[in-house]
């Protein structure tokens, strides 16, 4: 049977819902009210029919910049790819079905949109259709802990070692701070950015601001934070969680404050805390090598999962090329400062230059 790729309507998203209770993508990100807070309305879905059974989902933010249409991850999510019906059936069958829908998928997306970015939950890892045409893969890395009773039972220690660290930490003056306010976050001076698409811009903020709101209504946020005798904030970070799994979305610290060992009693301090809320934990989405290190340690498993990207429009290229050069140029500082002569004669405008 051909299948059929057409946006939801709203009477049909309880369909969506049905779908994420079941599918080996679902997670917080792509419940409903989550994808309405941090688009502010703008979410869509893309649905995958077969006759009228709903067998995948594509949660979508159209967006414009410089009169160029595209799709954004959002901010504050890890992963927003496609969301699949489980396998029920042989292998082979299974990964036909599973290649048609994502090819469907890419070609609606390849001819609405010149930009669109898109992470895949881990637990996808097939990207061939989007490959074939031509949208660009880059692998990332999380940590997560898939079960806990296995992880104790390998780790036997574990809990000691926890009590030793508190301790330890204790008598060097920090402790654990528990339920701080999570807009202190943006307060300080190192944000760990939860997406590689996020940048913690002012809008951002204001997306936290709202994302706070809803998730103490669902009661499933909490901050741990570390501080010194003073009283003054070393590191905080904000925990969220589902049925499925718990997260450590973002984190920010105060760099200049004996930051690795606030780092370490916060993490032990939260995995204490995600195994009595969540089956499964995934550590914060941090590229930081001592980051890393310290997620081993704790026992998280290097986990990959793929972000598509498709880069079309020559307009937006250009300008995500003057931003990168104006970021990097940002913490570089000239030795010498030589008198600069600024030819005003020619003016350009990006639109005499370049077309979607």
């Amino acid at each position: 049977m051909p299948l059929e790729v057409r946006e939801l309507t709203h009477e049909e998203w309880p369909l969506w819902e049905k779908l994420v209770a079941i599918s080996p993508q679902r997670s917080i990100f792509v419940e409903r009210w989550w994808m309405d807070t941090i688009t502010q309305g703008g979410v869509r879905i893309l649905g995958c029919f077969q006759g009228k059974r709903l067998v995948a989902g594509l949660p979508i933010w159209p967006c414009r910049r410089l009169g160029v249409s595209y799709l954004r991850h959002p901010p504050f999510t890890r992963w927003w790819g496609p969301v699949l019906l489980p396998p029920n059936g042989k292998y082979s069958t299974q990964l036909s079905l599973e290649i048609n829908i994502l090819y469907a998928f890419a070609e609606a997306l390849d001819a609405s949109w010149p930009e669109t970015t898109l992470s895949f939950h881990p637990s996808l890892t097939n990207w061939l259709a989007f490959y074939w045409h031509c949208f660009s893969q880059t692998i990332s890395y999380t940590y997560r802990i898939p079960n806990w009773d296995s992880f104790i039972t390998e780790n036997s220690s574990w809990q000691n070692l926890l009590h030793q660290s508190l301790h330890r930490y204790r008598r060097e003056g920090l402790r654990v701070c528990e339920d701080m306010d999570p807009l202190q976050i943006s307060d300080l001076p190192h944000v760990t950015p939860s997406t590689p698409a996020m940048g913690y811009s002012s809008d951002e903020r204001q997306i936290w601001a709202a994302l706070v709101q809803e998730l103490q209504t669902h009661h499933c946020v909490h901050t741990v934070g570390v501080v010194n005798r003073e009283g003054s904030i070393q590191t905080l970070s904000a925990m969220v969680w589902d049925q499925w799994s718990a997260y450590c979305l973002f984190s920010g610290a105060d760099t200049a404050r004996r930051y690795s060992e606030s780092l370490a009693l916060r993490i032990s301090y939260e995995c204490d805390l995600a195994r009595t809320l969540a089956p499964a934990y995934y550590f914060e989405a941090s590229t930081e090598a001592s980051h890393g290190d310290l997620f081993r340690l704790f026992g998280g498993q290097l986990t990959p999962q793929h972000q598509m990207t498709c880069h079309r429009s020559l307009r937006l290229n250009l300008l995500r090329h003057i931003e990168q050069q104006c970021h990097r140029n940002r913490y570089l500082q000239p030795a010498i400062e030589l008198p600069v002569t600024i030819d005003t004669t020619i003016s350009v405008h990006v639109s005499d230059l370049v077309s979607v």
